[in-house]
Order: structure tokens, then sequence, then C-alpha cells
């Protein structure tokens, strides 16, 4: 399972932004498997606006209890009595992807493991993810890429979502029950250039309920964005083989439909010496050349999906037969005009002049979908 999105088109509404999508026959009435630690990505969601509304902040601290020690799976390391943070605890979370940890951070803030997983779930209800469910402040929960996708694109919105789903590296210190010092030391490297942040998850804990039915977990699972000239894209990834490959070959894809200029229908070749160009409305081209000294305005309809150019009409302006000397043009020179589009990131008409000729050509960049 793999959907890349582009975060901008995603604004338009959720499903939006789809570059790609590969999703394999489901069982009917289970879009949704398991994200395993991808999902403590909600646990973030839910810290930061915690924070923002001056509950926590990121110096409160912790205790970690005897049920966060039982949690199971992967771990920060955290003995029963130890204090720290709630940064050191986010950052074992995050990085080391201690269940540990997030089961700390739910019980300290809720009150209980429950209230927290109650507070997950109604946060996923108002989001609208209708195929997502928690059952755990980590690893035991199950959704499907869209909903993935949309729940990263609104934590993003979040500075401490962001700080916390970040590539860097950490020291992460706190007291043991005796008070003396415990240290933990993290890292976690970039993978792709801009890449922004994401989580990362493996098998989990699956809902007896859904295990029942056949519902599968998730085998390598990663959620996150990258950044690149100013555009967002976002990967989620379940029941994948290898996730950080899978992941750059879906980015490379996206920035390539999304950047990559392919040419649109022929080229159509016009004499003179030099030339302008244009756009003025969606449909219409005005060019101007000069041929044996003499402007030339032209105005052309064009067809953008057909990369067509239809001269419409050309007038020549009163102007002397001969242009002012020692302003000649160089033996190439290329210009550009925009052309708006609702449908693609552009469709461009570039010009470019050699040897006593103008070449017209059509380009589109980025369509929404492969």
């Amino acid at each position: 399972r793999a959907l890349l999105t582009d975060a901008e088109w995603e604004e338009f509404g959720v499903g939006a932004g789809q570059v790609y999508l590969e999703m394999p026959p489901i069982p009917p009435g289970f879009p949704a498997v398991g994200i395993a630690s991808v999902g403590k990505t909600m646990t973030l969601l839910l810290v930061a606006e915690a924070i923002e509304a001056g509950d926590v902040t990121l110096l409160t601290e912790m205790t970690a209890s005897q049920t966060a020690i039982d949690a199971g799976g992967s771990m920060m390391g955290l003995s029963v009595g130890e204090t720290h943070t709630l940064s050191n605890l986010l950052w074992g979370m995050m990085i080391p992807s201690g269940n540990d940890a997030a089961f700390t951070i739910g019980e300290s803030i809720a009150g209980s493991v429950q209230d927290w997983v109650d507070m997950m779930n109604a946060k996923a209800a108002e989001l609208n993810l209708t195929q997502t469910i928690y059952s755990r402040p980590s690893g035991g929960a199950y959704s499907t890429p869209q909903e993935q996708v949309t729940l990263w694109i609104e934590g993003w919105t979040h500075e401490v979502f962001r700080t916390y789903t970040g590539p860097t590296s950490e020291t992460a210190c706190g007291e043991s029950v005796t008070q003396d010092e415990v240290c933990y030391f993290y890292t976690k490297n970039g993978f792709y250039p801009g890449v922004q942040g994401w989580k990362g998850g493996s098998t989990g804990f699956s809902i007896p309920s859904f295990a029942a039915q056949g519902v599968p977990l998730c085998t390598s699972c990663r959620l996150g964005s990258a950044e690149r000239m100013g555009r967002q894209m976002v990967v989620a990834l379940q029941q994948t083989g290898s996730a950080t490959n899978d992941m750059i070959r879906l980015f490379d894809y996206g920035y390539a439909q999304l950047f990559t200029p392919d040419q649109v229908g022929p080229t159509t070749i016009v004499s003179g010496e030099d030339f302008g160009l244009d756009s003025i409305s969606d449909g219409l081209l005005i060019t101007s050349h000069i041929h044996n000294g003499d402007l030339q305005v032209c105005t052309w309809s064009m067809f953008a999906d057909l990369g067509q150019f239809d001269k419409v009409d050309c007038g020549e302006p009163r102007v002397p037969t001969t242009m002012p000397g020692g302003i000649g043009p160089g033996p190439t020179r290329i210009d550009i005009a925009r052309i708006s589009t609702l449908t693609h990131e552009g469709d461009y008409v570039t010009g470019e002049s050699v040897a006593s000729q103008f070449n017209l050509r059509m380009w589109r960049v980025g369509p929404k979908e492969p």
C-alpha cells in the first residue's frame, strides 16, 4: 500500500492531491490495516494541542509507571519511577519509537491510558478519519494511507509536531527513582534531500476483534513528508518491503511529475530575426517579431491539450522600416509565457530565435495525476 500526495492540491479537498496510489485488493469492509508505531503521530498531535492549550509544557515532568514499562514492543528504556520532561519523552517516542514513552505521556496528561486512547479516537473522528481506530497510545492502530496523509497534513500545522518528527540527534537526560541522572542518546537521520520528518513502524499490536477477522498488521510502515522548491509531498506506506527505498522512489516520482516540463504538440516555425511573446488569456497568445526590418504583431489561439497554435490575425504597426541600429538580437534567445491553468502546475509557451526564424513550442509542467 502506498500513497503519494501533493499537499498543496490536498487543500482543495481530501484526496485531491493524489499523485500516486497503490492499493492491493482488500476484503470487503476492511479498507484499514495496521499502522504499528505510525500511530504515535496521533499521540504527538494531541501533545501539540495540549501544549498550545496551556495544559502542559515541554518542561513538564512525567514519571514512568509500571503500566508504561509493561507496554512491550520497541522501548525508550525507562524504568519504573524514572522522571523526564515531556520533551525528553517525545524524543524517546519519536526516534527509538518508545512505547513506554508514549504510555507515560498518555497517562500523565489524560490520567489513564484508556482516557488517552479515547482522546485519540475523538480526534480521529473530528478529522473525519472514519477508517482509523486506536487501541493504545502506540502501536495498536488501524488506518488507511489517505487518512494518515490527512493526519500528517493536520499535524504539520503545529510547531511541536514539526519539531519532533524531523530528522535529528538528541540527548535526553532525566532522573531515576533514586534521583540519579539517566541519559539517552538518539539519532534519526534524514534519508532524502528536503525530507521534513517521518515516523516509521513495523508489526505493532492487533485489536483482537480485527485479528479474528483476518485484518492484517503492517509489515514496514512509514509516514512522512519532503519539501522542495516550496512544495510539500507526503508519503504514506503500509505493507512495503523497504520503507526507505520506496519512500525515496515515490518522492523522486512526485517531484519529477511536479517540476519536469514535457513538450506538448509540434513546433511552430515563424520567419523573423527577433521576437517577443506574451499570453494575455488562457487561450490567446500575442507575438511580435521583426522580419526584414519590419515589426509584425500577431494573435494566436492556443489549445494547450494539443499543443496547437492557430494564427488569428497579424498587423504591422506604423514604425520605421529600419529599426534602430546596434540593438540586434543575439544568435539564440528564448522567451517564455505562462498560460493559466486549473489542472496543471502550468502550461508554458516558449519562443526560440535561431537563424532568422523563431520557434514556438508548448510545454506542460506537473500534471496533477500521472
